[in-house]
């Protein structure tokens, strides 16, 4: 799912900052909330996580007009919002009057250049955040654990592969007992709504 210290594409992404260890980029284009978050995991990330109101000024003050995506949404279970990493928000800045899914169809989350949050349709072609995730290309000791994981998306199929004919289909998959035999790259494609993007 990409390296440590991945590059995003600069044709797609100008660099916002960082908080804590996290790099955030802002895309040059405009997308889908869906294929905004297959285009950051294609760089190394995921749509940004904001965890606290810091993220969230970062992020806000680095727009000077409109909004744009970040990882959070309702689309599995209306009114529960969760991060594309499938954890629970704990910090929010809703608009006010937000979130109200007008016509039953907001289920993707903008930030707004003031720094307020407001749920939307998702396929209205607003630009989006990223966030460059930490922690991949991890040095593995002879023997322990090798543990991969994969952004989570609703009714994407997961597809990694790497050294010794190593293959599976589920999104967070394991190697028990690392070996020499282990060593090397390993692959993710991911196919989500038609759309299929390989890290």
């Amino acid at each position: 799912t990409g390296f440590i210290n991945n590059i995003p594409d600069p044709t797609l992404y100008d660099y916002v900052g960082s908080v804590d260890g996290n790099h955030y980029y802002l895309s040059t284009n405009v997308t889908t909330w869906h294929q905004a978050q297959i285009q950051a995991l294609a760089n190394g990330g995921h749509l940004a996580i904001v965890p606290n109101a810091q993220t969230n000024t970062l992020l806000a003050n680095s727009m000077t007009t409109g909004g744009a995506y970040i990882g959070l949404t309702d689309e599995v279970t209306e009114g529960t919002f969760l991060w594309v990493d499938g954890s629970q928000m704990t910090y929010s800045n809703w608009n006010a009057g937000e979130p109200n899914n007008v016509g039953g169809v907001e289920h993707y989350v903008a930030l707004n250049s003031n720094g307020t949050w407001n749920d939307t349709p998702g396929g209205n072609g607003r630009s989006f955040m990223q966030l460059s995730l930490a922690g991949m290309g991890q040095h593995v000791c002879l023997g322990a654990p090798i543990q991969f994981s994969a952004v989570s998306i609703p009714n994407a199929s997961y597809s990694w592969t790497g050294p010794n004919g190593f293959s599976s289909a589920i999104q967070n998959p394991s190697i028990a007992n690392a070996g020499m035999n282990h060593a090397g790259t390993y692959n993710l494609t991911i196919t989500s709504q038609g759309c299929t993007v390989s890290a």
